[in-house]
C-alpha cells in the first residue's frame, strides 16, 4: 500500500470510532506506526511468494 491509504486509513479508522484528535496528534501516530505496517505488509509478502514457490 502507497503511503496515502495508509493516512486515509486512519482518518478513516478514527472517524469511525469518532476519535477526534488534531492534525498533530494525527501525525504523531502514523509516525509511531508506520514502520510497524510497512514490517507487516513485507513479512505478508514475503509469505505469500514462499507459498507460491512450494
Amino acid at each position: 500500500m502507497s503511503k496515502n491509504v495508509y493516512d486515509d486509513l486512519w482518518i478513516d479508522i478514527l472517524k469511525n470510532n469518532e476519535i477526534s484528535l488534531s492534525e498533530k496528534s494525527i501525525t504523531l501516530l502514523k509516525k509511531i506506526f508506520k514502520s510497524k505496517l510497512l514490517k507487516k505488509d513485507t513479512f505478508f509478502l514475503q509469505e505469500g511468494e514462499k507459498s507460491t514457490e512450494i
